[in-house]
């Protein structure tokens, strides 16, 4: 994994733990859609102790994290992460995508705001082969899509690029 995208996975990471140290308890077995590389997943499970499950769509995880292919599962989870997940999927498809993920279990969402860095973040992304809509919504926007969700933003430090939400029922 290159410099720069670890610093960046981390320091998103190290932004967003305060607000899932909130949601998700060291006893919660917690299911990671869209783990990646596992870098974000490996955080949460080093700081908060629950036990993770990452799953994607392949495996190219460079961490010691269990995983189950994004086709394969079958398993109730207490919370289900959707981390930066939503905007790569076209926005007519978003709110099946969440109803999905319900049946498994709490979803939590945390979203960017899809500010000029998120959109260049997910742009260098494309460059290794990860085709993205850029589908980003507003605050208002995630909150006329999922009207059951309270839609929050995560305070962040000032120096930090991107605008966070968290979505909960």
């Amino acid at each position: 994994m290159s410099f720069i995208r670890c610093f960046t996975c981390g320091t998103r990471a190290s932004v967003l733990l305060p607000t899932l140290k909130g949601l998700i308890k060291p006893i919660d077995s917690v299911l990671d859609v869209g783990c990646d590389t596992g870098i974000v997943t490996n955080y949460i499970k080093e700081k908060i102790g629950c036990k993770i499950v990452g799953t994607d769509f392949q495996n190219i995880l460079e961490y010691n994290i269990p995983f189950v292919s994004y086709y394969d599962i079958k398993d109730k989870y207490d919370k289900i992460l959707l981390i930066d997940v939503l905007h790569h999927i076209p926005k007519d498809e978003q709110k099946n995508t969440v109803k999905k993920w319900e049946q498994f279990g709490q979803v939590i969402i945390i979203e960017s705001e899809g500010n000029l860095t998120a959109k260049l973040v997910d742009y260098l992304n494309d460059l290794r082969g990860m085709i993205t809509p850029y589908a980003f919504r507003n605050q208002q926007g995630w909150q006329l899509l999922l009207p059951d969700y309270k839609v929050e933003k995560i305070k962040s430090q000032f120096w930090y690029p991107l605008n966070h939400l968290v979505m909960t029922r």
